[in-house]
């Protein structure tokens, strides 16, 4: 589905009083690690909130002990992208 439409992925709805959510969001908030790990696969944005869901401390962290002002979500991503990736290659090498 999200190959076909892409923009799907960090569609949001708007709750009202400007309360919105993306569907990644909405894993984060029942705590669904399954449904956010598998929206994440497919390049949807990551929050501070899902992170922490994730249990990805070494990310969070640093941006708790400062101001998140200078944690954008760029920044957010590049760390967890990273990490998945470090975490990828290492099973790799022991399979």
């Amino acid at each position: 589905m999200f190959t076909e439409h892409p923009t799907l992925l960090n569609a949001a709805w708007d709750w009202g009083n400007g309360d919105f959510e993306t569907a990644l969001g909405a894993a984060g908030h029942v705590g669904n690690k399954e449904i956010a790990n598998y929206l994440i696969s497919f390049g949807a944005r990551t929050d501070i909130f899902v992170l922490t869901m994730l249990g990805e401390t070494d990310i969070v962290k640093p941006c708790s002990k400062h101001t998140l002002l200078f944690c954008s979500q760029k920044v957010l991503m590049d760390l967890h992208y990273s990490t998945t990736r470090k975490k990828e290659e290492k099973m790799r090498k022991n399979f």
